[in-house]
């Protein structure tokens, strides 16, 4: 069996989130084949970055394809979990449903950064319209759950995707958060979930410790998969014993990985990355 095809995160690799010029993104592009990802997620900041310099979304979507990269997923989808109208949940969709679309995008990722949700129902009734809007466009649509958040573990995130009775609702399953999470890994909750509703896996470690700062920490202080204390090997193989396919995403926001340049950090990340997917049985 073949290594599954790794999705990079560009956003990992460069110092400042939200700057990052055309030149800087397209040597990103070439990083990310020549360490062997198949596929780049794509991002609103990214989008808009080559907007405000004059490059169409077509132009920009042609150096995927120039480089033989998928673009499988667009990120993200937010304002949505409190209650809002729907016409402000489609405002905040559009542009990301817009850009999968063109992508030719498998899933679009939905995030509630809100410390508190009203209710999981609340919650649950602006993700099935995010979900049929989504749907409208041949798309999926998932949820990622953020420790510090409203959402902030995969139990409650599989709760208001199943209220959501929405048939591409899904997730995102970042092992970072859920070793971070407030109660813990829950593989009660794995085993109960289909296959198919896991779109994404996204792979990372945690220290030993988590600091006070958890904002801090998941932008600057993740570890390569392996060298932390989440039992990776472990929630991977429960998530394939479910006859899940998602696609599997490295998300290493690492500064001191960073300071070795983007070329090495991409490499050890990728490199990581499928150790640990073959010792779980996904390769």
């Amino acid at each position: 069996m073949e290594s599954p095809e790794l999705v990079l995160c560009p956003l990992t690799l460069r110092r400042d989130l939200f700057e990052c010029s055309p030149d800087q993104y397209r040597e990103l592009l070439d990083i990310a084949v020549k360490h062997g990802y198949g596929a780049v997620n794509v991002g609103l900041i990214d989008t808009g970055t080559a907007e405000a310099e004059g490059i169409s979304l077509d132009a920009f979507l042609a150096e995927f394809e120039k480089r033989g990269l998928r673009t499988p997923v667009v990120d993200a989808i937010s304002g949505w979990g409190q209650g809002q109208p729907e016409a402000d949940i489609e405002s905040q969709a559009k542009p990301v449903l817009d850009v999968a679309e063109r992508a030719g995008a498998e899933t679009v990722v939905a995030i509630s950064m809100e410390p508190t949700i009203p209710s999981v129902d609340v919650a649950a009734k602006g993700f099935a319209h995010v979900c049929a809007l989504a749907a409208d466009r041949g798309l999926k649509a998932c949820i990622e759950f953020f420790p510090w958040g409203g959402i902030p573990d995969i139990a409650t995130a599989w709760e208001v995707v199943q209220v959501a009775e929405a048939d591409v609702g899904g997730l995102v399953l970042d092992t970072w958060h859920w070793g971070r999470a407030p109660n813990g890994p829950d593989y009660d909750t794995v085993a109960k979930i289909p296959g198919d509703r896991f779109h994404i896996i996204q792979i990372d470690d945690a220290g030993p410790e988590a600091e006070e700062d958890m904002m801090r920490e998941t932008l600057r202080a993740r570890r390569l998969p392996g060298d932390g204390v989440v039992d990776i090997v472990g929630v991977l193989r429960a998530v394939r014993e479910t006859g899940a396919k998602p696609l599997f995403a490295p998300e290493v926001f690492s500064k001191e990985l960073f300071e070795l340049g983007p070329d090495e950090m991409a490499r050890q990340v990728a490199e990581a990355t499928r150790r640990v997917l073959v010792e779980a049985g996904f390769a």
